[in-house]
């Protein structure tokens, strides 16, 4: 995933990053030991910005890009995965601003 991470657009490897969180082939402790052994290796900073970035509650693909996407137009970062009761339900949000 790191080699992945330091030779992909951004983009590439944060659904990389967040895909195999998501489905606990690797924790984030894990990748930043890689990152602080190969530290000195072409693209171990576009790398490092990737580990720091990816997060295991993006659900799919279109959501990684977005959350790429949401960062790159200067919005801060959502929450991820926001459970809501309200008195018609329960409801879930993908993305959410809570000062919004």
């Amino acid at each position: 995933m790191v080699d992945l991470a330091r030779t992909l657009p951004f983009m590439d490897g944060v659904v990389v990053a967040d895909s195999a969180l998501r489905l606990r082939m690797v924790r984030k402790a894990e990748l930043t030991a890689v990152l602080d052994r190969c530290a000195q290796w072409r693209g171990a900073e576009r790398a490092r910005r990737v580990v720091e970035f990816c997060d295991g509650r993006a659900e799919s693909v279109l959501e990684s890009c977005a959350r790429v996407v949401f960062d790159r137009n200067g919005l801060e970062p959502p929450e991820l995965q926001v459970h809501f009761d309200t008195a018609g339900g329960e409801y879930r949000a993908d993305f959410y601003w809570r000062k919004y």
